[in-house]
C-alpha cells in the first residue's frame, strides 16, 4: 500500500512540472544566404556555447534535398 501511495505521488509530482527553453540553436546564417555551407553557432534564444569533444570536427553542409 505504501508502495501505491509514493509512485501516485511521484506521477501527480511529475505532472506539474513544466518545461522552459534555456537555450536554443538554430545553426542558420545570421543573414539568410542560399550558400549552403555557411552557419552560426550563436545561439537564437538564450545565450550559451557549442563546444565539440573527442577529437570530432565539424562543417556546414546540405544534409538532404528539398524536392
Amino acid at each position: 500500500m505504501m508502495i501505491s501511495v509514493i509512485i501516485v505521488a511521484a506521477l501527480l509530482a511529475a505532472g506539474s512540472v513544466n518545461a522552459a527553453t534555456v537555450t536554443q540553436w538554430s545553426l542558420n546564417s545570421a543573414t539568410p544566404d542560399s550558400h549552403l555551407a555557411t552557419g552560426s553557432t550563436a545561439p537564437s534564444i538564450g545565450s550559451g556555447a557549442l563546444s565539440l569533444i573527442g577529437g570530432v570536427t565539424a562543417t556546414f553542409c546540405k544534409w538532404f534535398s528539398k524536392g
